[in-house]
């Protein structure tokens, strides 16, 4: 048996470098990730983005020479002022701060921070200016083209437009600012809230719009300053908020206004495993409309899988038929239903084209 006596950090201090590589490193043999990195920054993460705390400053008291619990702390503090008890501990942390050789790679962390990439990879992939981005012909300007031309009918307007969408998706929401005083975006996760207020609130780092922002400008022939129609999107989007699908009221305990119109871009068709599933969310987010309200789906039809980074995901393939008569058994009826079919082939993902569906609920 072990007689000698434990050491305490504060006194006796201990090898920084040693105890990142063997507790907070991305070597395989590393058995701490779970608890050690996981757990603090998907706790810090749900902390910071429901926004109770923010604020210029704060300071950060914790052993060695950690930095990984601080990535979601800098989306809300001006200031991080981070106090160590031992010497070798920062010029360990410096180090880092520094971008030095020798310095410790925080990359997995960062990678488990944004969900190994995958909210801005999807952005990047699908929706960026990228000249290697997938589809932009439906991923981009089949939305915006359609928005545009059914938002000035006219018809559908109002106070608040509720969106549900996949991912951190915002160029979708350029044409509604316009005919909605109130935009109320809700997100599955926190990741996905994380990227898009890093747009709203113009952080360092944030998606670039803009070459969203100048396609929208040109379908519209509006020569507003391209600023000027992110500013109102912005100004308009009043809440970004977590919602939990698996709830019979998937806002509880917060209680939303009833919506002029409910818009949903790629959502069900990624969450939902069949048709009962997709029936399940669509009469949830129904739910959300007050009477004789409208509901905007956007789809891809026939998708089985989509991709990001190295990860392929599942979708629930449909067709026009189906969607039609989705909305038919929710009591909607159906005002307009485009259908563009795919021109390009790609390994990324193997949908066979894309819906816009607009329908309405008699009072």
């Amino acid at each position: 048996m072990d007689s000698s006596p434990y050491k305490r950090y504060h006194e006796d201090g201990y090898d920084s470098r040693q105890c990142l590589e063997h507790y907070f490193s991305d070597k395989s043999d590393m058995v701490f990730a779970e608890d050690a990195l996981i757990f603090p920054i998907e706790n810090l993460i749900k902390t910071f983005t429901e926004g109770h705390i923010t604020g210029d400053v704060l300071i950060d008291l914790s052993p060695g020479s950690l930095v990984h619990h601080l990535f979601a702390a800098c989306e809300f503090f001006k200031h991080i002022i981070a106090l160590k008890a031992k010497d070798r501990c920062i010029m360990e942390l410096k180090r880092w701060v520094d971008e030095r050789t020798g310095a410790f790679d925080w990359g997995h962390a960062a990678n488990l921070h944004v969900g190994k990439g995958e909210t801005r990879q999807h952005l990047e992939s699908y929706v960026s200016d990228s000249p290697d981005k997938v589809s932009e012909e439906d991923s981009v300007i089949f939305p915006i083209e359609n928005l545009t031309k059914t938002f000035t009918e006219g018809h559908i307007k109002g106070d608040v437009l509720i969106d549900l969408s996949l991912g951190s998706m915002v160029h979708h929401l350029f044409a509604a600012c316009d005919f909605f005083k109130h935009i109320i975006v809700l997100k599955i996760n926190d990741r996905c809230i994380m990227e898009l207020k890093r747009w709203v609130d113009e952080r360092t780092g944030a998606f670039d719009w803009r070459h969203a922002a100048k396609l929208h400008e040109d379908v519209e022939e509006n020569r507003d300053l391209l600023q000027d129609k992110e500013g109102k999107v912005r100004s308009a989007l009043e809440h970004v908020l977590k919602c939990d699908l698996e709830k019979e009221d998937i806002m509880h305990p917060i209680v939303l206004p009833p919506a002029d119109c409910v818009l949903s871009f790629l959502l069900l068709d990624t969450i939902s495993k069949d048709q009962d599933d997709y029936m399940r969310y669509l009469r949830k987010f129904s739910s959300l409309l007050k009477p004789g309200g409208h509901i905007i789906l956007i789809g891809a039809l026939g998708m089985t899988y989509y991709t990001i980074g190295k990860h392929k995901f599942r979708a629930f393939s449909y067709d026009e038929d189906f969607a039609r008569k989705a909305l038919a058994g929710e009591g909607f009826i159906i005002d307009h239903c485009e259908v563009k079919m795919r021109m390009d082939v790609n390994d990324h993902i193997d949908y066979k084209g894309m819906i816009f569906i607009t329908a309405h609920r008699e009072t």
